[in-house]
């Protein structure tokens, strides 16, 4: 995200929590500093919630999107390749499977 991009999500959700202050200056009879706490509270912990769910969920699209376009590549152009070379391709394609797991068995758990 851009720092314009930033400063405007900012602004918009001051502009919400400016709203709903003079909501509840109109509505309320009388205003007490408890009252006035919970309200800010409140509307932090919605804020912080919804920004962490989002990265969250950002982050968990982002790596499927990315899962699924390598899976998609991969199938298409497997087949393509497989077209023109036949057996050969599938051969190296084998030795390339084997030498992966065989790296993975020698590499160290972190």
């Amino acid at each position: 995200m851009t720092i314009p991009a930033s400063i405007l999500t900012a602004a918009s959700l001051c502009a919400d929590c400016f709203a709903v202050s003079l909501c509840s200056s109109v509505t309320l009879k009388e205003l007490r500093r408890t009252t006035v706490l919970k309200v800010a509270l409140s509307f932090a912990e919605i804020q912080a919630g919804l920004l962490w769910a989002g990265w969250a969920l950002g982050s968990l699209v982002a790596s499927l999107v990315i899962t699924a376009l390598s899976a998609v590549l991969g199938i298409c152009g497997g087949r393509a390749i497989g077209k023109k070379t036949g057996r050969t391709a599938l051969i190296i394609g084998g030795c390339v499977l084997i030498g992966i797991g065989i790296s993975l068995l020698f590499r160290p758990i972190s």
